[in-house]
């Protein structure tokens, strides 16, 4: 990591601390400390909980949690019950009035959100919760998986514009595609959306919080054949089964519409997605040398009888 990147970081994180008061010693003016508000939340979150989980969630001191848990234990915010089958494990439980504090601070932490929060238009609501989000899956690595991506296959305002950057992008990345690529695939968009035919025609979007992180298209075209084009997914979504669930749709589709055939262009560099292509069945069927793309590469045709 180099220097600029270590400064930013250190700048955001010097920013957002302010902002949302994290040097203050009491959180909403009330009687408890930060530490204090976030181990109410544990035990309201974790019924029955352990102090070790807490230790381990919250990367506190086990003396330093100690001396709150007696302290809530005094106030009569917390009861203490010894496990049935290890007598040596104490479980953590909030009474009644635990429970209410606990609310009422919950309360008032909404409620100073939305004051922070009282400038920003609504649209950038979701927004800022999905980069916020971001960071948390960053930090802890957390890994997605296929199930918290959405399908959709509407077209919608942006769409058009996104996946012709994603492209772009992507393949510049990964294969010093040039500019010359990123025009093609506005064109071959554009073509699509001027002779599309719901009946024919089909999209497949993956969406993850707002994002379009994967994109597959079916176009009809002369003879009953069906184009596959546009086959994407950004990188840190491959390897969830993404991929082949979208070949799947494709392929029931274009049987459901009783197409004939099948066929697709691709460049020899595509290894994995040509792999893809070969296990449903897809042939090499014509081979163009190329420099379309800003680079010497082969432009492969793969075809499929149905």
């Amino acid at each position: 990591m180099n220097a600029k990147t270590i400064a930013g970081i250190r700048s955001f994180n010097r920013f957002y601390t302010g902002f949302i008061g994290l040097l203050d010693r009491y959180l909403l003016d009330s009687d408890y400390s930060l530490p204090e508000a976030r181990i109410l939340y544990e035990l309201h979150h974790g019924e029955g909980v352990q102090a070790s989980d807490i230790i381990d969630r919250m990367g506190i001191d086990k003396g330093y949690l100690s001396r709150i848990l007696d302290r809530f234990a005094e106030h009569k915010l917390i009861s203490r019950k010894k496990s049935a089958e290890d007598g040596r494990r104490v479980h953590l439980f909030l009474t009644d009035k635990g429970q209410k504090e606990f609310e009422k601070l919950d309360r008032a932490s909404d409620n100073q959100l939305k004051q922070l929060l009282a400038d920003l238009p609504p649209k950038d609501w979701q927004r800022l919760k999905g980069h916020m989000t971001e960071i948390e899956d960053l930090l802890t690595r957390k890994r997605v998986s296929i199930t918290d991506v959405t399908l959709r296959t509407d077209l919608r305002p942006g769409d058009i514009g996104y996946v012709t950057h994603l492209h772009g992008r992507i393949y510049k990345d990964e294969c010093n595609y040039g500019p010359g690529f990123e025009a093609y695939v506005a064109k071959g968009l554009a073509e699509f959306y001027q002779q599309y035919d719901p009946s024919l025609d089909r999209v497949w979007i993956c969406e993850h919080r707002d994002r379009i992180v994967g994109f597959l298209l079916v176009m009809h075209r002369p003879e009953n054949a069906a184009q596959l084009r546009y086959f994407i997914l950004e990188p840190e979504y491959r390897g969830l089964g993404l991929g082949k669930k979208l070949m799947d749709l494709y392929m029931a589709f274009i049987k459901e519409k009783g197409y004939s055939s099948s066929y697709l262009w691709t460049t020899n560099e595509q290894e994995t997605a040509i792999a893809l292509y070969k296990r449903l069945g897809f042939v090499l069927t014509e081979e163009v040398p190329s420099n379309t793309f800003g680079k010497a590469l082969t432009e492969q045709k793969y075809e499929l009888s149905l």
